[in-house]
């Protein structure tokens, strides 16, 4: 209504002051975000191998400040206050919590999360021969060497020999 008159006025949402009255109507909305945690899913996870991942939020107003809301992480795993979920994982299972996270105007969000830890992929390494070098010896004299290994795993080592010259003795003394 053109040239209408308002009778009162009001605060909205951000505190700012508002026409009201009951003949106009200034078809006026506010939306407020709601603070929700954007992450609904972690990677996977391996023992004794570091693990890093960030949660995230959405909506609400910065800086977030994230914790554990229920259960625990697996052990080696630390939620930290930027919502980070760090460190070294020492057991495999499949670990369900809580986040929570709280936005600057102290709105909460929670949301349940797992994740899953596996166990590491066993490496068996190579062991490693140290080197004999070059050995020179005349016809019909005795050469005589000892060869070590290491094998880094600490695995059981046997010494075997193919294709010796004739004569030659191999003792593994290991």
């Amino acid at each position: 209504n053109i040239g209408a008159t308002l009778t009162s006025f009001s605060n909205d949402y951000d505190n700012t002051t508002r026409p009201q009255g009951t003949a106009w109507d200034i078809g006026a909305y506010e939306y407020v975000d709601t603070l929700t945690i954007a992450t609904v899913s972690l990677s996977v996870a391996t023992v004794d191998e570091q693990y890093s991942q960030t949660l995230t939020a959405s909506s609400g107003t910065e800086p977030y400040t994230w914790g554990l809301f229920s259960g625990s992480l697996p052990e080696g795993l630390f939620l930290l206050s930027d919502g980070v979920i760090s460190g070294t994982p020492v057991t495999e299972g499949t670990y369900t919590f809580t986040v929570e996270v709280a936005d600057d105007e102290a709105n909460t969000a929670i949301q349940e999360l797992s994740i899953t830890v596996e166990a590491a992929i066993a490496v068996n390494n190579p062991p490693v021969l140290a080197s004999i070098g070059n050995n020179t010896v005349n016809e019909g004299a005795l050469l005589e060497f000892t060869i070590t290994a290491t094998d880094e795993d600490d695995d059981s080592l046997t010494l075997t020999a193919d294709n010796t010259p004739t004569g030659a003795v191999f003792t593994d003394n290991g």
